[in-house]
């Protein structure tokens, strides 16, 4: 299967700190790349 995933979500609040979105987005983007699609998202490594 070949498809790939863009993660898009606030990464940071007004104070500068990472947002709880940006903790769930990083967990579906590991979910998903453990699982074999390509997903992507611009500040996530």
């Amino acid at each position: 299967m070949n498809c790939e995933i863009f993660i898009s979500y606030k990464c940071s609040d007004d104070r500068g700190n990472k947002t709880r979105d940006y903790g769930i987005a990083k967990e579906l983007y590991d979910s998903l790349n453990a699982m074999g699609y390509s997903a992507f998202s611009p500040l996530i490594h």
